[in-house]
């Protein structure tokens, strides 16, 4: 890599991180798109621990925790599922 472009190295890769979503949080936020009747883009997520998220979006708030389900708990019988939120 020529010297010159070394400077911009740390901006390449700062724009080459931005926009990336993990699928985790896709399916977060497509969940809470329907469960809040709110458009993707203004869901906001927060990850409050390992595998529970708050969304928040359109003045709703809907908490996802990561659930496995059936005799066998691997990752393909788990989901993001919606829990009760008392605040909501």
């Amino acid at each position: 890599m020529p010297r010159r472009l070394l400077p911009l190295l740390p901006v390449l890769l700062i724009a080459l991180g931005c926009g990336h979503e993990s699928a985790a949080s896709k399916d977060v936020r497509s969940a809470a798109a329907v469960d809040l009747d709110c458009d993707p883009s203004e869901i906001k997520l927060d990850e409050r621990r390992p595998q529970q998220t708050v969304a928040t979006g359109c003045g709703k708030q809907q908490i996802y925790v990561y659930k496995c389900f059936g005799a066998k708990t691997d990752k393909k019988d788990c989901k993001w599922v919606p829990v009760a939120d008392p605040g909501n």
